[in-house]
C-alpha cells in the first residue's frame, strides 16, 4: 500500500490557494497594463480573453511546477 506524506499533501493544498491567488493578482496587473496601453482603441474588448489567459497559463504554470516537485519527491 502506497501512503502519502501528510506534510506533502498540506502543502499541496496550501501551494494551490497561493498559487490562485497569485495568479489572479498577475492577471488583475497584465489587465491593468493591458488596458493602459490599448485606451481607446478597438483591442481593448480583448480585456476578459488577455486577464483569462494570463490566469490560466500562469497557474497552469505553477500547477506544472507543483507536479515536477511531487514527482521528484
Amino acid at each position: 500500500m502506497v501512503t502519502v506524506n501528510p506534510w506533502l499533501l498540506i502543502f499541496s493544498f496550501v501551494y494551490f490557494f497561493l498559487t490562485g491567488f497569485l495568479s489572479y493578482i498577475l492577471s488583475v496587473k497584465v489587465v491593468e497594463i493591458f488596458l493602459e496601453k490599448t485606451l481607446g482603441s478597438n483591442m481593448s474588448k480583448a480585456e476578459p480573453i488577455v486577464g483569462s489567459s494570463t490566469f490560466v497559463i500562469s497557474y497552469g504554470t505553477f500547477l506544472y511546477l507543483l507536479y515536477v516537485f511531487l514527482n521528484a519527491v
